[in-house]
């Protein structure tokens, strides 16, 4: 599903590929480094790769788009590529580091699969600034996009010839607001109403704020498996007709040099 907005978003079989190819080894690389590593695949680092393809696609997005943009405007295919990626490299470089650090804080949990959970994405989400920044850059390089620019016309509107009456109607204010796409229209109507949009995030803040105390504390791993899975509902034969699924373990201490364990 990711990919069908990717390919909406930038309106390029090109970068839809790419992209693709850079969520591929991004994912391949963390694998491997959790085997090299002996990083356990538990049921917490299971979700990394999903995470992952995240972010790769977020890093992804941003140079693929800088290119294109300016690729579809007329420059060379370097001159695109270098602008693209230096519009967009501080902001990529800035949120990969404080996205690792961010994942980096799950080493203090007591819980260590969680713990694994940090360190893989932070691994992952190096990899993908990396292979963004420098394997994607490349790749864009050497494809030959002048020979398959075609199929990206597929997916944008062929712009005819105009005349000097038609190019100088398109530039009022009327002309100008009907060509706006929707994420244009949407950005335009934030600028012209910033007092509405802040009392309406504002409210919607506090409303949330509000239901916090509604949130409840659950450590029932069982509960996390839908009533529809085979697992769950033994499990729930178990706990409403036998002696459940759960235990409680206490170490008592004596006063020799043992321990008493039930």
């Amino acid at each position: 599903m990711i990919i069908v907005f990717v390919g909406l978003l930038l309106r390029s079989v090109i970068g839809v590929v790419a992209a693709v190819i850079l969520i591929w080894v991004c994912n391949v690389v963390t694998t491997g480094m959790m085997a090299s590593l002996g990083i356990l695949m538990t049921p917490p680092s299971s979700i990394a790769p999903t995470i992952i393809l995240t972010i790769a696609v977020a890093d992804a997005v941003h140079i693929l788009s800088g290119f294109l943009k300016r690729w579809r405007s007329g420059l060379p295919k370097d001159e695109a590529l270098s602008h693209g990626l230096h519009a967009n490299l501080f902001a990529i470089t800035l949120t990969s580091i404080t996205t690792a650090i961010g994942f980096l804080n799950l080493n203090f949990s007591e819980a260590p699969p969680y713990q694994d959970l940090g360190n893989v994405v932070a691994i992952g989400v190096i990899a993908a600034y990396l292979y963004s920044v420098f394997w994607l850059t490349a790749l864009l390089r050497v494809l030959p996009l002048d020979k398959i620019a075609y199929i990206d016309k597929l997916f944008t509107k062929a712009k005819g010839s105009s005349t000097a009456a038609q190019v100088l109607s398109d530039t009022t204010p009327a002309a100008i607001a009907a060509n706006l796409n929707p994420l244009q229209k949407l950005v335009k109507s934030v600028i012209n109403t910033p007092k509405l949009t802040l009392s309406l995030l504002g409210t919607f803040a506090i409303m949330s704020v509000l239901c916090i105390p509604m949130n409840r504390i659950n450590d029932a791993y069982v509960e996390y498996f839908s009533t529809d899975t085979t697992f769950r509902q033994d499990t729930d034969f178990i706990a409403h007709n036998l002696t459940g699924v759960y235990s409680i373990e206490l170490d008592i201490k004596s006063s020799r040099n043992v321990s008493v364990i039930c």
